[in-house]
């Protein structure tokens, strides 16, 4: 240790002494350098920078992001939709509906693009819905009636494509059991295998005036959040059980446009992106998980038009919004307040 001049010693035999005279049987000896006049004081140890405080308030503050334009930048063509932060760095994964199917990965504290996945074999498809499994550096691409897994960082394919049987609009992993859901405008979702792409369960639940865009699972809690975009129903949001997929719960709403969710284990919220055009009503709806009771609507223009796809920074308390037609911008973060 060339920094501390020390030296470490490794004992084959646990010996410090010649055969037979051992005291105390060690497997490492570590001998310290003297200097002439003696041995400074060594720096201490730097202290770990503590989590950052996750905030609860229930404000919201919208700031757009320019790393994806608003619609007057005519020579970017993003139409955004669903997205997935990476909770390690921050950074947020946006899904492309333009072809050629792409993601954008984007720093939103710096405000700018990293890098641009391309989905390989997918050119005449555009994206609906991504997800992470960080540990194993995986990214589940949703387009069409297929999805991937491409390798994080390269963007080349590790698994896939598989077949869902219709077109998806959402999806998320539960990784605890290797499954893969898919939200395919039904009544209820897809389940497959995350390895080897066989489909594993259809969940179908009640009521013809429900098309599922939107799922989300929460690993903590161990739930299943699916949403509702269908003018003429009456139910926007269900909570299933994560392990049987029973029904749990529902939220009744007149003409549901909750077409994307995301939820946050660690303050209890669940978001809900509002499909709608109409200015100054669309944004994002703010549950509570405890008892599903309204936390926020966050309908100004500011929060997002005809959002398309909502993700979660649990660390920081920040929320993504992906504006499919980019108004304001692309990409809006909320951040959540004290």
């Amino acid at each position: 240790d060339e920094e501390r001049q020390r030296v470490y010693v490794s004992n084959r035999d646990h010996r410090l002494n010649p055969p037979g005279e051992e005291t105390v049987p060690v497997a490492v000896t570590v001998s310290e350098r003297i200097l002439e006049g003696g041995n400074p004081d060594p720096e201490p140890e730097p202290e770990p920078e503590p989590e950052p405080e996750v905030p609860a308030g229930t404000a919201y503050t919208p700031r757009s992001l320019t790393a994806i334009p608003d619609a007057s930048d005519t020579a970017t063509d993003d139409r955004p939709v669903g997205s997935v932060v990476e909770q390690s760095t921050g950074h947020v994964y946006v899904a492309n509906e333009q072809r050629p199917a792409r993601i954008r990965v984007i720093d939103p504290v710096a405000d700018t693009t990293l890098r641009t996945i391309t989905v390989p074999n997918a050119a005449e498809e555009g994206v609906r819905d991504v997800a992470l499994d960080e540990a194993k550096d995986e990214l589940y691409v949703a387009y069409a009636n297929k999805w991937v897994v491409l390798d994080q960082a390269s963007g080349e394919v590790k698994r896939g494509p598989f077949d869902f049987d219709a077109n998806v609009r959402g999806i998320d992993v539960d990784l605890a059991r290797g499954r893969v859901l898919g939200a395919t405008r039904g009544t209820g979702f897809l389940v497959a295998d995350a390895t080897t792409g066989a489909q594993v369960q259809k969940v179908e639940l009640p009521g013809a005036a429900w098309t599922s865009h939107g799922v989300a699972y929460d690993a903590v809690h161990d739930r299943v959040y699916l949403s509702n975009e269908n003018a003429a129903g009456t139910v926007g949001l269900r909570v299933l059980d994560g392990s049987t997929y029973a029904l749990l719960s529902e939220v009744a709403t007149a003409a549901p446009s909750w077409r994307s969710v995301a939820v946050d284990p660690v303050a209890g919220r669940v978001y809900l992106g509002h499909a709608a055009t109409t200015f100054d009503a669309s944004g994002v709806t703010v549950l509570s998980t405890t008892d599903l009771s309204q936390v926020a609507r966050l309908s100004a223009h500011a929060f997002g038009n005809k959002v398309y796809g909502v993700s979660v920074d649990t660390r920081h308390g920040r929320v993504y919004v992906s504006a499919r037609d980019r108004y304001p911008t692309g990409l809006v973060q909320l951040q959540r307040g004290a």
